[in-house]
């Protein structure tokens, strides 16, 4: 996707986005989808640094808020040129982040915040 906005044709396709109607006139207010958004990236990033995380983690939070900030972007502003490019970020990083979960990336002891519990196993009754 985004090497796809990068490609010799983007003008072409921003110029079909903006004809399709995906675009707002200047008079219309900007989309309420873009608020809960961004709140959910700086909760987020507000709740890891309380939890004062290790440095791997609080990056991959990064990276999340990143990704919804991204598309928050996206939702406020779909008549600016770039966009597309906003959406295909987050979606790339929202991606990235499902792949470090995926990996166990960075490997970290269970969260009990989350309501996690760790159970003893092989042991005897």
């Amino acid at each position: 996707m985004l090497s796809m906005d990068a490609g010799p044709n983007w003008k072409k396709r921003v110029a079909e986005a903006f004809r399709s109607g995906r675009t707002r006139t200047s008079s219309s207010p900007p989309d309420l989808a873009a608020f809960p958004l961004a709140a959910i990236a700086v909760a987020y990033l507000v709740y890891q640094a309380e939890r004062r995380p290790a440095p791997r983690e609080f990056f991959k939070a990064v990276l999340l808020a990143m990704a919804f900030l991204c598309w928050a972007a996206n939702q406020f502003w779909p008549s600016w040129r770039q966009a597309t490019v906003l959406n295909d970020i987050a979606i790339a990083l929202f991606v990235f982040d499902i792949f470090l979960v995926m990996i166990g990336w960075p490997t970290t002891y269970r969260d009990q915040a989350f309501g996690e519990t760790c159970v003893k196993t092989g042991g005897s009754r």
